[in-house]
Order: structure tokens, then sequence, then C-alpha cells
């Protein structure tokens, strides 16, 4: 998704800041600046900046990475300052209704107390009218037992040598042995019910076919929590059975996190994450439907703007696990951004680019489809044509086309909701997936245009043969933005999900056996 990102789904506020605070100070890209106040440390560090399109009327863009570091507990946490810049996206945080100007922003349900001793990151990106990154030059961390009233701590710059990698943080595990699959058997590659043939999904020209020459459609659900949480929320083998047996889903999608699979002990230990994983897709291979891992995050609590060095290693384990499983496709990076293609395509001294991972993939023998999903937070795929694209066999190509990637205007006055030019140089050559879509704004929800958006976009992928999994098998009511396809944990469809429930029923994906 492109700035308003539906990764963490939010809380309601609990305090309100009131406070005064000076002007924010132009900084340098990726420097650090740090604030000492009574509740603990809070660390600001541009972590990431990139030229801004014009047309928006922002000249560049950036992420911040936020760490608070407390010396006592924090209970109802909320981190307050001015900002003169404009923050479309939020990671780990919700944003409070505050005057123009001031930032307030509380936790989420995993990290709205911080025991003491214990930090925590959030993050945003910012967007600027001028080539200039800014910070804070002062900021109110607050708790439940803090008054709001109290004065903002100012600190000077601090002269950071620039980072160019952040640290990489790979929590401990604690796996759980009721976890959600902590009794599924482990998972076997899927195989045809006479002869026992393992069934292989492999890229022929512009579709996908199975080993028995037979072309297959994938329709089907995104499946979120691997990313923020090592045990998943509300995972269950019975959920994935009730996305084949009333949605007709042949294809889910996890979001996973390199760092807790890193940090993750074997598969064989129940309520380990690799075992949630491999749990995942026992349920899939079960109920006859194809599975995605897709590498969400590289980071705790966000995601970066490009599958970074240590991805290598991950693609190569996970490959390694999989490459036996004909029906499990790995989407490489969910959304990059912020790079130029060049990078997309090679890497640089952070960031791997695909190129380097499928040619990791490949090194383990896993011959697995594997997921190029574009630019521009994966929408944009203008610019992969004969001569830009990745090299190799069983690849397809992606793309999020979510509401404001759409529509020109705040009208939404345009004659075709999707520009094919977007997709000229994938159309007819490769396959190609809609990994999420939807509609991620709230007004667009009350105000009824949703139906439109996602009408349009379903018919784009039955026009054109595109695969799709659409954003989310998730149940937020405070947060449907999220967006959520579903009203409670049983499966009722709600707002997009009932137009993608019904695609899949009269206008079906296709069986794996």
């Amino acid at each position: 998704m492109s700035l308003f990102k539906k990764s963490i789904p939010l809380l309601c506020c609990i305090i309100v800041c009131h406070f005064s605070v000076a002007p924010a100070k132009a900084l340098e890209s990726n420097e650090t600046k740090d604030f000492q106040t009574e509740k603990g440390k809070v660390t600001f560090h541009i972590v990431n900046q990139w030229k801004a399109d014009s047309s928006t009327g922002y000249q560049s863009g950036y992420q911040v990475n936020i760490t608070i570091e407390n010396t006592q507990q924090l209970q109802d946490w909320k981190l307050c300052w001015s900002e003169e810049d404009k923050i479309d996206q939020y990671w780990n945080a919700q944003q409070e209704t505050t005057p123009e100007g001031l930032i307030s922003l509380s936790g989420t349900p995993w990290n709205t107390t911080i025991a003491p001793g214990n930090k925590i990151t959030i993050g945003y990106i910012a967007y600027s009218k001028q080539n200039s990154f800014h910070l804070p030059t002062s900021l109110q961390l607050l708790s439940s037992d803090v008054p709001v009233n109290t004065p903002p701590v100012n600190t000077p710059p601090v002269n950071t040598p620039p980072v160019n990698t952040p640290p990489v943080d790979h929590p401990s595990e604690n796996p759980s042995s009721s976890g959600p699959f902590s009794t599924t058997p482990m998972a076997q590659p899927a195989t045809r019910s006479l002869g026992g043939k393992k069934i292989v999904l492999t890229v022929q020209g512009t579709s996908i076919v199975d080993d028995q020459g037979k072309e297959i459609l994938l329709k089907g659900l995104d499946r979120p929590s691997l990313e923020w949480n090592p045990q998943g929320q509300h995972l269950s083998a019975e959920e994935i059975a009730t996305m084949k047996t009333k949605w007709n889903a042949t294809v889910v999608r996890i979001s996973l996190n390199q760092n807790y699979w890193f940090s993750s002990q074997d598969a064989s230990t129940p309520g380990s994450y690799k075992q949630i994983i491999n749990g995942v897709v026992a349920s899939c291979v079960k109920n006859d439907m194809a599975v995605v891992l897709d590498l969400h995050w590289t980071e705790n609590g966000h995601q970066n703007p490009m599958a970074n060095k240590e991805s290598l290693l991950f693609w190569k384990e996970v490959a390694t696990a999989y490459k036996d499983f004909g029906t499990v496709i790995f989407e490489l990076f969910n959304e990059p951004y912020g790079v130029t293609p060049e990078v997309w395509l090679h890497g640089n001294n952070q960031y791997a680019g695909f190129q380097e991972l499928v040619d990791e993939i490949r090194k383990t023998g896993a011959q697995n489809i594997c997921v190029i999903n574009g630019l521009d937070w994966a929408y944009d795929l203008s610019f992969v044509n004969d001569k830009f694209h990745v090299q190799g066999e069983n690849l397809i190509y992606g793309s999020h086309p979510y509401n404001e990637k759409l529509y020109k205007d705040k009208n939404h006055h345009q004659s075709t909701l999707i520009d094919e030019n977007n997709f000229k140089g994938v159309l007819g050559i490769y396959p190609l997936i809609f990994t999420e879509f939807g509609v991620d704004k709230n007004e667009s929800l009350s105000n009824g245009d949703y139906q439109k958006i996602y009408q349009d976009i379903l018919k784009f992928c039955n026009d054109h043969h595109v695969h799709y999994t659409a954003w989310a098998w998730w149940n937020e009511p405070g947060n449907p933005a999220f967006p959520c396809l579903i009203g409670d944990w049983s499966g009722t469809p709600i707002n997009g999900g009932v137009f993608i429930k019904e695609d899949m029923i009269y206008h079906p994906g296709t069986n794996l056996h």
C-alpha cells in the first residue's frame, strides 16, 4: 500500500496533549537525534529519503524510525511534538486528532505498555515541500500517570555519524506449546489423489500451469499478523478451511517477518514461528490451496524500502525448507518504494535487488514460482520492459492497486480506473498478480465509492486473467480501512469482502486437484 499503510491494527486514543512546541529544524538525511525525558530516552533516526513525485506538491520524502527506551513503566504512553512536514503513514503507533502542526502518537494493542528497561520501535513516512528533512527540536513523552502539561524536553542536535544500514534486531522467541497449529502434522507437498504425484506450479508464457499442463488461475486472500506477532493473531486451521469452503479461495498469502524467522526454533518445535508457518502451509495443502509466503517486513514494526542483505539468507533458508512444495510461492518483497529501478533490480551495499534474491533462491535448487513486485509501494511496473526485467524462469510480476493509486483527482473523475500503461511491459508477456488491492480510506467506505473501486479492479482481473490475493482477511471494527474484508472471525464478508467473495464464487479460481 502507498501512503496510508494498513499494516498495523489501531486502537482508540486515551490521552490528549496540550503543550507549546518549538519549530522543527532541518537536518541531513541519515541523522539521529536523541531526547532524554523523565520517562526514558527517545531517539529519532532518518533511515531513508527519496525524491517525491512533483505532481503531489512535495519535493522529498523520508522515513523516520523512533525508538522509545524507558527507565520505568510506561502505561498508555503518548509521544507529542510539532511537525512542519506532512506525515502520511505510521507503524506500531496510531495518530490522534490534534491541531494542525502538532503530532500525537500512542500505542497499538501490543505496545501500549512498555515494561521498565524495555524499548519499542515505531516510525513514520513524511513528505516535505522543500528538499530537506526535519526532526523535532522538542517533544513530550507521556504516560497515564504523568500530567499532560509537562514541559517539553529541549535538546541540542546529536551529531551521530550517518548510519547506512539500521542495526538488525533479532527478537527472542518464546514459543507456546498451545500455538495456533501446535497439533497440526508437519506439512507435506501437495500430491494427486491418484498416483501420489506431486502437484507443481510453474510459469509458461503468460500463464501459471500445473504439472499436467492445466492452466491455473489463483484467487484468494491475504492473512496478516505474522509480520507483527510471532504467534500470529486469531490464526487457526479452521479459518484456513473457511476461506476455502465458504469463500472458494484457491490461494492464501501470509505476511512474514524475517527477524522472527531468524530467531525461531526449528519447525519441529510446537508454537515456534517456523512451525506456525509450516502449519499454515499444511492447512493450505489439506484444503487444496496454494500458499504465498510474503516477505512483508525485514525489521520489527515496519517495512523498509527494499529487501536488505539479510534477506538473501532468509530466502535461502525458506527456499531450502519449501523447495519440494510445488504449490508454495515466494513473494520476494512486499512493497518496494523510494529506491531507483537499478537498485530494485540489482541492489546496492544496503539493499538486495530482486535479481540477487532470485539467484539466491535458485542456488538452493528451488524452482518455486517467485513474485516480483513493482516500485511505489509495489504498484508501479511501468519501468519493466524487454530490456529491463528480472532474469530467470518461473517469475510472475506483482502489483498493489489501492484506491489512491487509481483515481487521479479527489472527485474520482477518470474514464479508466486502472492505467494499463502501468502494466504494458508485463501484460501479455508474464503472468500478473495483485497480491494486495482495495480501499484503505474511511471516506471511500462511508460514501460508497469503495463499491465501484472493487468492482472495477475485479473486472480488470477477470478481463486480463490477473491472479489476486485480496487484503485482508482481518476483523477490526474500529478500523475498517485496514482494509478489513470480514466482520467477524467466522468469515462474514463486509465492505470490499462482499465483492471479493462474490467474485471467487461466480468467477472462481482453479482448483489444484
